[in-house]
């Protein structure tokens, strides 16, 4: 049997957060249909935002619990990385 799901302590926290001031006041400015990563993503609190303005947002965070609060999002997508201890996961696309 498969143990309950229950969201880590920074998962909840940005459940009901607002997203980033400096995220509000900076994501205006963004070309149309931008390519962004949300970084340490959490519950998507910015992600939604940025999602809100047409971009493709990528939700990166290390705890994949986060997955689905991200997927939920239309317009962004999770990946799970650990960006202390691993290799920068998007060097293909450098």
């Amino acid at each position: 049997m498969r143990a309950p799901y229950i969201p880590s302590e920074h998962v909840v926290k940005g459940l009901n957060a607002e997203p980033s001031a400096w995220i509000k006041r900076f994501c205006p400015l963004f070309s149309p249909n931008a390519k962004v990563l949300d970084m340490a993503c959490g519950a998507g609190r910015n992600t939604k935002l940025l999602a809100s303005f047409g971009n493709q947002v990528t939700g990166l965070d290390i705890d994949e619990r986060c997955r689905p609060y991200i997927e939920a999002i239309p317009g962004a997508t999770f990946m799970q990385a650990d960006l202390e201890g691993a290799p920068w996961p998007f060097e293909d696309e450098v």
